[in-house]
């Protein structure tokens, strides 16, 4: 063999020893190992004796070759171990050290121990306080450190570093790169042909090649391959993952980041990412699930495959769910999408875009601003409009104009539990109270059958009060036809009366016409019989030129009679006679004079028959007048026969008894005409016929005075 020195386990001081390695084991003691036996039963019972070994078995350490082993290249040294005088200490290996400390036990070329207690084992390794380094070039140099593995690194108080500087096997990794625990109680577990675990934070534990933990982040854990820690308490597990503050990030590229005085982010899943956030905190679980803050504050949510909460303090809940509003919920999955500020969705590809929209349903929507669709493929189109149940669609836009009957203005929303192809009733709805509430077919069945039977009562009534009225009109049509005739006969009589005055009247002219004829003819004749008696009288004057006294007397004395019966033109014609002695031209002047008061008197004659005429006219204007008051009577009436008929009132009868009235004064006022004028035309036609009278007697008289 080529060894000089053995380990034995030395019972008697409960360790390991180096031997001889020609020593036999409890073999037959010699002289020289009875020696060494009691030597070493001394040393047990002497109390405070100490042992320390430095263990040499030749004179020089060879190295029999200038090759490098791992980083190291010892050279040709024949350096022998070193000290090892520390109490309780045991040292061995070519240039292995125990620089005089307490306890150590260092093991391999170029080891050494740095404190007491140490244990060194492996060529170049090195061992603080308390520390234990084992391997090639490991280094324990924190109090209670320890490293495991070729090249590793514990220099920090209880530290801890397992791993291998390995690279790929040919070339090994450089210091940098090996597995390094640098943080007070930190653990670096692991290495890989790239870099070892490296935790450089108080308490860090990096597990996995690449693996690290930042030195500010104090606690953190970062467990697999690249797995990244940079933030204090945060948690990083998976190939690629990231925690940056006290996040939590599992899963393969997982990245979580959160700040370390308020909150933490989680992201759990292969690429899953929970944004960083400087207050709050935001979860990702699922992989490529996204949560983030656009605003660095708040707490977003999202949980599934490729789930995404963008939105401040948004919540994503399923695979390829979206909730990037604010505040905005979204559960389900294949495109579930929440929009809209406060906007709640659930439902597979349900959208909520309206602000505080609400969805539910398997590709629901809502796309105004509180818009609410509930049930599956179920649209709310507009701001405040519901849709509820599967299927069912608000219109396009919020309605216009005026209520049904009531003539209120329309509202600005409405519910729809239903689309125009597929009706809906509503059931279990209690009656209505409230003038707004819902009402029920119940009440409306109650209220058409109230309806119905006011309906047949107004109907009812209104038969009896049509019948009454049709009764009343009959009647009234019956009293008005009565009235009418009544009016039709005293208008008939009115006429009868008018036509007989007209014909009296006309008589009565006619009378007169002929006695004014006569007259004028009677007194034409009579002046022509005058005339022609005085033609006589001149001759029977010229020829009682010589006429006595007697005659004269006896002449005057009849002149004087004349005189007395006839008028004051006889007198004045007496008054001529008596003094026909004094002239013939006194005579004519009387006649004249006679003459004259005849044409007087035919003159008031004619007057008195225009008078008597006018007045006949005027009569007759009156009578016009009369009628004419009375057709405007009779239209008046006839109106308020109209009126009394439209109204049913009673006032037409008495309106017709006024008329009647109206037309028997107008018939008595009539036939009072009639009779007047007829009397007065009697008395003209007496006057004429008593003056054609006196008249004639007076020019008899006068002629027979002439003519005697």
């Amino acid at each position: 063999m080529n060894r000089t020195y053995r380990s034995i386990w030395n019972e008697a001081l409960g360790a390991w020893v180096a031997a001889s390695e020609i020593d036999s084991a409890r073999g037959k003691p010699n002289k020289s190992a009875v020696v060494v036996a009691a030597v070493a039963a001394l040393a047990i019972s002497l109390p405070g004796l100490a042992e320390a070994n430095t263990l040499n078995t030749q004179q020089t350490c060879l190295t029999g070759s200038s090759g490098a082993v791992g980083r190291v290249n010892p050279g040709g040294t024949q350096n022998q171990a070193g000290d090892g005088s520390g109490t309780y200490s045991v040292v061995a290996g070519c240039n292995s050290n125990g620089n005089g400390w307490t306890g150590v036990t260092v093991y391999g070329a170029f080891a050494q121990a740095t404190g007491n207690g140490a244990v060194a084992t492996g060529i170049q390794s090195s061992a603080g306080l308390w520390g234990v380094a084992a391997g090639l070039e490991t280094t324990a140099s924190g109090a209670g450190a320890t490293a495991l593995g070729f090249g590793s690194t514990a220099n920090a108080l209880n530290s801890v570093a397992i791993g291998g500087a390995g690279g790929n096997g040919t070339t090994p990794l450089s210091q940098a790169n090996s597995t390094i625990a640098s943080g007070a109680g930190a653990v670096a577990i692991g290495s890989n042909a790239t870099k070892g675990a490296q935790s450089a934070a108080a308490d860090g534990i990096a597990i996995g090649g690449q693996s690290s933990v930042a030195s500010t982040a104090t606690s953190g854990i970062a467990l697999g391959r690249g797995a990244t820690v940079n933030g204090a308490y945060g948690i990083a597990q998976g190939d690629g993952a990231t925690a940056s503050g006290s996040a939590v990030a599992l899963g393969q590229s997982a990245t979580a980041g959160a700040n370390a005085g308020t909150g933490g982010g989680i992201a759990i899943g292969s690429g899953a990412n929970a944004g960083n956030a400087t207050s709050g905190s935001t979860i990702a679980i699922g992989a490529g699930a996204v949560a983030t803050s656009p605003t660095g504050s708040g707490d977003s949510l999202a949980i599934g495959t490729s789930a995404s909460a963008t939105g401040q303090d948004s919540t994503a809940i399923g695979a390829q769910t979206t909730a990037n509003g604010t505040n905005s919920i979204a559960i389900g999955n294949n495109g579930t999408l929440a929009t809209g500020t406060g906007a709640q969705v659930i439902g597979v590809g349900a959208t909520a875009s309206g602000t505080n929209a609400t969805t539910f349903g398997t590709g629901a929507t809502a796309s105004g601003t509180g818009a609410m669709a509930l049930g599956a493929s179920s649209t709310a189109r507009y701001a405040s409009s519901v849709a509820l149940g599967t299927g069912s669609v608000t219109g396009a836009a919020a309605p216009t104009g005026t209520g049904y009957l009531t003539g209120s203005a329309a509202p600005l929303s409405e519910v729809s539990v239903g689309s125009s192809t597929a009706l809906r009733r509503i059931t279990n709805v209690a009656d209505g109270s409230a003038p707004q509430d819902a009402v029920t077919v119940a009440q409306l069945s109650t209220g058409v059958s109230t309806t119905t039977s006011a309906i047949g009562s107004l109907s009812t009534s209104a038969s009896t009060g049509l019948s009454s009225a049709n009764s009343a009109i009959t009647s009234l049509s019956t009293s008005t036809s009565t009235g009418i005739n009544s009016l039709s006969t005293g208008l008939s009589s009115a006429n009868s009366a008018v036509t007989s005055l007209s014909s009296s009247t006309s008589t009565g002219l006619s009378s007169a016409n002929s006695s004014i004829t006569s007259l004028s003819t009677s007194t034409s004749t009579s002046i022509n019989s005058l005339s022609t008696g005085l033609s006589t009288t001149n001759s029977s004057v010229t020829s009682l030129s010589s006429s006595t006294s007697t005659g004269l007397s006896s002449a005057n004395s009849s002149i004087t009679s004349l005189s007395t019966s006839t008028s004051t033109s006889i007198n004045s014609l007496s008054t001529g006679l008596s003094s026909a002695n004094s002239s013939v031209t006194s005579l004519s002047t009387s006649t004249s004079t006679g003459l004259s008061s005849a044409n007087s008197s035919i003159g008031s004659l004619s007057t008195s028959t225009s008078t008597g005429i006018n007045s006949l006219s005027t009569g007759l204007s009156s009578a016009n007048s009369s009628v004419t008051s009375l057709s405007t009577s009779t239209s008046t009436g006839l109106s308020s026969a109209n009126s009394s008929i439209t109204s049913l009132s009673t006032s037409t009868s008495t309106g017709i008894n006024s008329l009647s009235t109206g037309l028997s004064s107008a018939n008595s006022s009539v036939t009072s005409l009639s009779t007047s004028t007829s009397t007065g035309l009697s008395s003209a036609n007496s006057s004429i016929g008593s003056l054609s009278t006196s008249t004639s007697t007076g020019i008899n008289s006068l002629s027979t005075g002439l003519s005697s």
